[in-house]
């Protein structure tokens, strides 16, 4: 398996956890638009924020440093685009089924 980039195993975690954007950044300790350009890619993290990210996320550091989604949870290897995260988020919170099956399995 290869890595994922950073912000896309943050965001695959977050919604394995069922957490909201706003609900991480609290319980990370970290403004909630410093998170969503995290997810983005946008930002990068010391390792202070890599620690209390996964601290809010409940894993290891290594695994959001080694880009290891949640078991069983590994996306198609094409990077998600935003609006793709956005309707994987919208329909993992809204528990809706998505039309496009690779981003089901996200959702999922």
């Amino acid at each position: 398996m290869t890595s994922l980039p950073f912000g896309q195993t943050v965001v695959l975690w977050r919604l394995h956890r069922h957490l909201t954007q706003e609900a991480l950044a609290r319980k990370a300790g970290i403004p909630r638009p410093n998170l969503s350009a995290i997810e983005r890619g946008r930002r990068e993290v010391t390792l202070g924020t890599l620690r209390s990210l996964a601290l809010g996320l409940d894993i290891p550091p290594g695994i959001l440093a080694d880009g290891m989604p949640p078991a069983g949870r590994e996306p198609s290897r094409a990077k998600l685009s935003r609006a793709a995260l956005e309707r994987i988020a919208d329909a993992a919170v809204r528990a809706t089924p998505l039309s496009n099956e690779s981003e089901q399995l996200v959702a999922d």
